[in-house]
């Protein structure tokens, strides 16, 4: 999704969470500040008119795969007890931040999220991926900072999917209904997070994205 498109719904965003937009570009500043080299070309090779599986962290087990696989956030860490190493990480460092850099250092592309809430994790955690790094933002990119669309890890992933011309994108572990509590945040601030998701995905759809949930 081009960024004055993708603007229209970021605007409702940080209207709606009340989000401070200049503390986004902070963020995405610090991030291209840290960024030595972008990998962002080892995505055109990874996805592009390749069939694509993106996991949620609602997933309960595996099908076989054969194509990319890309792992939102806070499903590393069941998808690595599962043995599998994923292509590609989407994240904002919320998630296991331990199996997230094994992951990276393993060979997985970290795509590293920059926002307002996780400037203290970048300048803590950044240094300690030693893989390959994209990084990106929802608000103006940067040379070295994308932005691909999306709001959420998962959402996101599917917009990175697409971006990057996937034949086919495969969807597992989402669950727009349940919602689970992170260590911290609060049960209303997910359900509009899930909200915004599922209207976000729904959007490529109409778009024409070739998204299949499974």
């Amino acid at each position: 999704m081009e960024y004055q498109r993708w603007r229209q719904y970021y605007e409702q965003i940080i209207e709606e969470f009340e989000y401070c937009e200049e503390k986004d570009k902070e963020a995405a500043l610090l991030l291209s500040s840290l960024i030595k080299k972008d990998a962002v070309f080892l995505l055109h090779g990874l996805i592009q008119n390749r069939k694509v599986y993106i996991i949620g962290p609602a997933i309960r087990s595996l099908p076989p795969m054969e194509g990319t696989i890309i792992v939102a956030d806070d499903a590393i860490s069941s998808v690595l007890k599962r043995g599998v190493l994923p292509h590609v990480i989407v994240t904002d460092l919320d998630g296991d931040i331990y199996d997230l850099i094994y992951a990276n250092s393993m060979g997985s592309v970290a795509v590293i999220h920059a926002h307002g809430d996780n400037i203290e994790r970048i300048s803590r955690f950044f240094h300690a991926f030693k893989g390959p790094i994209v990084g990106s933002t929802q608000s103006e990119p940067l040379d070295n900072v994308h932005n691909f669309g999306g709001f959420t890890d998962g959402d996101r992933a599917v917009f990175i999917a697409h971006h990057f011309g996937a034949r086919k994108i495969v969807v597992l572990g989402f669950d727009f209904k349940n919602v689970v509590i992170k260590r911290k945040g609060d049960l209303e601030t997910k359900r509009k997070k899930l909200k915004w998701a599922r209207i976000l995905i729904s959007e490529l759809i109409n778009d024409g994205a070739p998204v299949v949930f499974l």
